[in-house]
């Protein structure tokens, strides 16, 4: 009589569990304009590219850098077919940085440096960060006048804008909802059983 109960909780312990693993985890979504450069903090259109950068560590605004952080992946594409990806960095991993600030009701994150390394700005193309495979990709030291400017060297120049917002991703929602729903069918089960007992 007692295993639908075991069997909610079992679920209840699944959900939490999910929703735990996601809360150890920072993705921002990249969006790349070829604007041309703009006002820091924009991106307008045309839209060339998008990407991601994730860790598994939780960031809240401040320095972080790059060598530091956990289990990191990052991948762009753009248009005309050129992609990059954590294999492509050619900058000296102790030279680069993120710099993850609040904006709205989420993080913004930009490329930067790590203050007095001496591979700051280490990279072929002299960017906080470089991606070379075919193409270059390479994202603009702050002191160039933005924080959030990038070159994909001779196609393309403009702003990128890096954000993390606080929306579960789709597949938690999935997971919670499924999970509230076999609660709610193992409470009716347990009460049935309850009821034919007495």
């Amino acid at each position: 009589m007692r295993m639908p109960f075991r069997g909610a909780a079992t679920v209840v312990a699944i959900a939490f569990a999910a929703l735990a693993g996601a809360a150890n985890a920072t993705t921002f979504t990249f969006q790349f304009d070829n604007s041309g450069g703009g006002p820091d903090g924009t991106i307008g259109t045309p839209i060339v590219g998008s990407g991601t950068f994730t860790t598994s560590a939780v960031l809240t605004p401040g320095l972080y850098a790059l060598q530091s952080l956990p289990d990191y992946s990052m991948s762009y594409s753009f248009v005309n077919g050129d992609s990059f990806s954590t294999g492509d960095i050619a900058t000296p991993l102790d030279g680069v940085a993120l710099d993850v600030t609040s904006f709205g009701s989420g993080l913004r994150m930009v490329w930067t440096e790590v203050p007095g390394s001496p591979d700051a700005d280490g990279g072929p193309q002299a960017g906080s960060l470089d991606l070379d495979n075919t193409a270059a990709l390479t994202f603009e030291p702050t002191y160039f006048g933005g924080h959030n400017l990038y070159q994909i060297v001779g196609v393309y120049f403009g702003n990128y804008l890096a954000l993390n917002g606080v929306v579960p991703e789709p597949a938690t929602w999935a997971m919670m909802v499924l999970g509230l729903g076999m609660i709610g069918s193992f409470a009716r089960r347990r009460r049935a059983s309850v009821a034919a007992a007495t």
